[in-house]
């Protein structure tokens, strides 16, 4: 295993730029951790299937936004980097995301964030319910088993859903937008964690080694 060492010296913890390098790689850690969780679920007739799909594309989604603000709240320190500049399209296109208010990042990720994944909004989901439609066949919740623990509670899952397509105006079906959604997740994903990988080893130069594994 390779392994990138830490070179001390004094007063390191304490410098921008070593904690900056920390806080980005922790954003790495989480949006490619959760990435890999999503990518893992197979799809199946188990109704808590469902439920972590829906759950970690959400939280997904918050997280990429916070990946996004951060991105932006550093830039003054970012961009005197050679990375900033030598992939200035990609720079470009993940300010647009905090920049204008029709991207995806603040035109669905936002309300996410805000409103049902670090934030329960119960007024959020209730307006979800009002055009929702409940007939004596609309499930509560099921299992597959007599066991609590194992309940999914299908009715808050179909509101959430409800909640994150209902302004995508891209896609015609619900199917349509939820896929469109999670394919737009993924792509922005995928550029923050490439433009914040180079960044973050940019920054780790100024205070790291190689040590290569011998084999």
């Amino acid at each position: 295993m390779n392994r990138i060492k830490i070179v001390p010296r004094e007063g390191l913890k304490r410098e921008h730029r070593f904690r900056l390098s920390v806080q980005l790689s922790r954003l790495i850690n989480a949006i490619q951790a959760n990435k890999r969780h999503y990518r893992r679920i197979h799809e199946d007739d188990d109704p808590t299937t469902l439920r972590d799909q829906i759950e970690l594309i959400l939280y997904h989604g918050a997280i990429v936004y916070e990946g996004v603000t951060t991105l932006a709240k550093h830039g003054r320190d970012l961009r005197g980097l050679a990375t900033w500049s030598r992939h200035n399209e990609l720079v470009r296109r993940l300010q647009a995301e905090v920049g204008q208010k029709s991207s995806f990042t603040q035109k669905y990720l936002k309300r996410i964030r805000n409103k049902v994944s670090f934030h329960y909004d119960m007024d959020a989901i209730g307006n979800v319910l009002t055009g929702l439609q409940l007939t004596k066949n609309t499930s509560f919740a099921e299992s597959k088993s007599k066991h609590d623990r194992d309940l999914a509670f299908v009715l808050a899952d179909e509101a959430l859903v409800h909640f994150v397509i209902s302004p995508i105006d891209e896609r015609d079906t619900d199917e349509a937008k939820w896929d469109y959604f999670q394919e737009k997740l993924l792509d922005v994903s995928d550029a923050l964690v490439e433009l914040l990988l180079r960044l973050t080893v940019e920054l780790a130069r100024d205070f790291t080694v190689i040590e290569e594994s011998e084999e």
